[in-house]
């Protein structure tokens, strides 16, 4: 889990117990500056978008710094980036043969890279039409390698090849505000997304919507503010309910309608 105003990261058991924090302040290895996104590769390296810092951090499993990258990642990448720089990288995904994509939200664009940093691909630009993207925020690779990304200020999720091509589109509810910060998880043909502003997250069967769970409160299945989103092997999905400082977790049978 990222714990972004504590500038640090938390790795929890499945029950829930602390097992492992690391990070502290700061723009030295190790340190974040308002980490947004966090992604586990299939070798169990922790890969996190240090998004103030405007970089991307690599751990092992017991978070431990190993790189860091920024935009034109390790080493020369092909083709050369017109803007070397992140601009406040949100989202972070690994595909299953380690490939890590990035939502480069400030510059309306997304990288590839191998899990050594080595930039592999980059693709949008500022728009609307397919391909471009308005304040792109979550990510997530599905195990047949499609990546999918949330475009938050075109509601809507755009879904490409692993190499930027791009595949199709389809429409996505809520996302009123420019600043809802939306984050996806994909688990077979489900894809579920955060609505923070709604205070709910959603579930998309084959591009269709299916329901919407959560409201504005801090009990059980309540919401203030929920942002990040995951889904584990068995369906459970978690949501981090930001303002109310604490990650929830919804079994699969709950989310049927």
């Amino acid at each position: 889990v990222v714990d972004s105003k504590n500038q640090r990261i938390q790795k929890l058991g499945p029950d829930g117990k602390p097992l492992l924090a690391w990070g502290s302040e700061g723009n030295g290895p190790g340190q974040f500056k308002d980490p947004c996104g966090v992604a586990v590769g299939p070798d169990g390296a922790v890969f996190v978008a240090d998004t103030w810092n405007h970089r991307i951090q690599k751990f092992d499993s017991d978070g431990t710094f190993l790189l860091q990258w920024t935009a034109a990642g390790v080493g020369e990448g092909e083709p050369k980036l017109d803007n070397p720089s992140f601009w406040g990288p949100r989202g972070i995904a690994v595909a299953p043969d380690g490939s890590v994509y990035v939502t480069d939200t400030g510059n309306k664009r997304v990288l590839a890279y191998g899990s050594d940093g080595k930039r592999k691909a980059v693709w949008g630009k500022d728009g609307s039409k397919a391909g471009q993207f308005i304040e792109p925020v979550g990510i997530a690779v599905g195990t047949d390698g499609k990546v999918y990304v949330a475009d938050t200020g075109n509601h809507r999720i755009q879904v490409f090849d692993a190499a930027g091509k791009f595949l199709e589109e389809f429409p996505v509810f809520g996302w009123e505000e420019f600043y809802t910060e939306p984050y996806i998880a994909v688990h077979g043909d489900d894809l579920y997304d955060t609505d923070s502003n709604n205070q709910r997250f959603a579930r998309y069967t084959n591009k269709q919507f299916i329901g919407a769970w959560g409201k504005s409160g801090s009990g059980s299945g309540d919401f203030n503010h929920p942002i990040g989103i995951a889904v584990d092997a068995q369906g459970n999905v978690y949501v981090s309910d930001t303002m109310n400082h604490r990650i929830e977790k919804f079994p699969p049978e709950s989310l049927s309608h």
